[in-house]
């Protein structure tokens, strides 16, 4: 069964319940809400189970097992005798076609006694019609002494329909998403959800869990070897992408695109970053970003024949391994740029066509 929860527990949750206030003393609370599908047409979801789940705020971690109960026929439920301390968080969850899905978390604010936790669930699809890239990140960060480039990728898979898409059998497995690894990576490291419904093949990771309406963030890390040198990094986009936004940490290099734009340079975080940035570019298309020391700075001519590297150079290895991908934070900032295939017109109010931006942890 795929499940896939709305919230990653372990780095999430502690952020998300620092939001409460100070501690309350525990209570006797309920926690009430109601189980409706949000696909268009689609019967009513009548009696069903759910499971509500508590977590603790210091450690992420998961208080006990779950409590299961079952909604009355129109969906609703209701948990009562719940501690009320500011010390957890909670989340109930459903199961509908296969897909496990959660509410929003829930905290007890200092005080009260009753909370809403509405759980929305979808119908079902293998028709990837309604599946693209929001955002395609990359974060270099060059380390010239020890020979290695360390990269984190954060996709940002956008599902514009209103059905759970749950990928086809390919014959040795189910697939929603692969994302293609660059030539030599190694200490390939993930983030959940990957961490929980994916699998390494050679050159790629191929993720298997279900995608929900909305947005889907996939991220994962990864080092290469560098020699000091010039050196050209490719990026395979595995779907149709509104936008790449790729940041190279400033250590001297220069880093220049035939794909991309023109690189500028953005402080975050205390440091410098040389930015490259690119919109509404297809599925399949290579990105190739060449970076080099100052005494090796490429022409207009050697950028554009790093833009189409040899035969050789596009073979693509995987090396499983284990590492926390550093924490990032995203920033909304609107709609999505529309492209290409049968997608959900989206409204913004604002009239603004922004983008999500990705920046390292300690931006001010």
């Amino acid at each position: 069964m795929r499940a896939r929860l709305r919230i990653a527990a372990a780095v999430a949750l502690p952020v998300l319940l620092a939001l409460g206030v100070a501690a309350a003393a525990a209570g006797s609370g309920t926690i009430s809400g109601q189980v409706t599908s949000h696909t268009a047409g689609a019967p009513p979801i009548g009696a069903t189970d759910v499971v509500l789940h508590a977590f603790a705020k210091e450690s992420g971690d998961e208080i006990g097992t779950g409590v299961a109960s079952r909604t009355d026929a129109s969906g609703r439920f209701a948990f009562t005798g719940v501690d009320t301390g500011t010390d957890r968080g909670y989340v109930v969850t459903a199961s509908h076609a296969g897909v496990t899905y959660s509410s929003e978390l829930v905290i007890f604010q200092d005080g009260t006694t009753t909370a809403t936790a509405d759980v929305a669930v979808y119908e079902t699809t293998d028709a990837a019609d309604w599946i693209w890239l929001r955002q395609q990140h990359l974060i270099v960060t060059p380390d010239v002494a020890a020979r290695t480039l360390h990269v984190v990728e954060i996709a940002i898979v956008e599902n514009g329909g209103d059905r759970t898409f749950v990928g086809k059998d390919a014959g040795s497995g189910v697939e929603t998403v692969r994302l293609p690894l660059p030539a030599q990576a190694y200490d390939v490291d993930v983030s959940a959800p990957l961490a929980h419904g994916s699998a390494m093949r050679p050159g790629e990771i191929v993720y298997s869990g279900a995608l929900v309406p909305g947005e889907t963030q996939l991220s994962l890390g990864y080092a290469l070897p560098y020699g000091g040198s010039a050196y050209t990094l490719g990026k395979v986009l595995p779907l149709d992408t509104d936008a790449i936004d790729v940041l190279v940490e400033d250590v001297g290099l220069s880093a220049r695109s035939a794909q991309l734009s023109d690189p500028t340079t953005v402080a975050a975080g205390g440091k410098k970053y040389v930015r490259l940035s690119g919109r509404g570019i297809a599925a399949g298309t290579l990105v190739s970003i060449a970076l080099a020391p100052p005494e090796a700075a490429l022409s207009p001519a050697a950028i554009a024949r790093a833009a189409v590297p040899a035969a050789g150079a596009l073979a693509l290895v995987g090396v499983a391994g284990y590492l926390v991908v550093p924490r990032l934070r995203r920033r909304r900032g609107g709609r999505p740029r529309a492209t290409r295939g049968a997608r959900r017109p989206r409204t913004d109010p604002e009239g603004t066509d922004g983008e999500d931006e990705i920046v390292p942890e300690g931006e001010a």
